[in-house]
């Protein structure tokens, strides 16, 4: 790794402390519905694995890739499941989102660097 992506590296990992606005559903038929929104705090660590940056269990982002201000994502087999991150200065901003089978989550996590 070279100079420039170990300080890339060094200035995205570590930990933070976010604030969650999550929303949940789930649908067994027309008439059987149901939602849930919540709002909670949550202390996250991104981690650095030699060239990748790890987020929860997400499939690692290559650090030669990440720029301030600019959005990554990343589908895990399916375009209702996956990631999507931001860096801003010292704060992280995250939505995952997972569903299938008459349901689903969503999560907005905007994160301060510790």
């Amino acid at each position: 790794m070279n100079s420039c992506q170990k300080i890339k590296a060094k200035k995205f990992s570590g930990q933070y402390s976010c604030k969650v606005q999550a929303h949940y559903w789930e649908s067994g038929g027309p008439m059987d519905y149901y939602e849930k929104d919540s709002i909670y705090s949550r202390d996250i660590k991104v981690k650095r694995v030699k060239k990748m940056l790890q987020i929860f269990n997400y499939p690692t982002f290559n650090v030669t890739e990440i720029e301030a201000g600019q959005t990554l994502e990343n589908f895990s087999g399916c375009t209702a499941c996956g990631i999507t991150i931001r860096f801003e200065n010292d704060s992280l901003f995250i939505k995952t989102s997972s569903g299938g089978n008459g349901g689903g989550s969503s999560q907005k996590y905007a994160c301060k660097k510790q």
